[in-house]
């Protein structure tokens, strides 16, 4: 079975080159910077003719990560907020036993709580301080 980025590169064989060389500098980086952008913009121009031509380095089966077989498992052990998560208690530590399974279908009145806590984690909140282990 494909990883995800092993399926984008087959999907982007067919691709323009600056989407491909895009796709690289995503791959490779995590974001695409101004400089970035700059140079995917001349990438496009040049293959147009508008500019002189310049060479994409498009995204190729060495940029992307091997698939490790034996990953080790990351577990949330604990979720700590301090303030400011709808009705749940300031500076409150919310424990996980080993196996917990979260399913979030979106938010409906009242369930904002834990699961929102949950979801501003994935995604990055400065009120959030989460425990993992290995």
């Amino acid at each position: 079975m494909k990883s995800v980025l092993e399926e984008v590169l087959d999907w982007s064989a067919d691709r323009p080159s600056w989407q491909r060389d895009a796709l690289r500098r995503v791959v490779l980086s995590g974001e695409l910077t101004q400089e970035d952008i700059d140079a995917l913009t001349a990438i496009c121009k040049g293959e147009h003719g508008l500019t002189e031509k310049v060479q994409a380095q498009p995204l190729a089966k060495e940029h992307v990560p091997e698939r490790r077989r034996r990953a080790q498992a990351v577990y949330l052990e604990s979720i700590f907020h301090q303030k400011g998560v709808n009705a749940l208690a300031e500076n409150q530590t919310l424990k996980f036993v080993a196996g917990l399974t979260l399913i979030s279908v979106g938010f409906h009145s009242g369930s904002f709580g834990y699961t929102g806590l949950l979801a501003s984690g994935a995604y990055g909140s400065s009120n959030l301080w989460a425990t993992f282990s290995t």
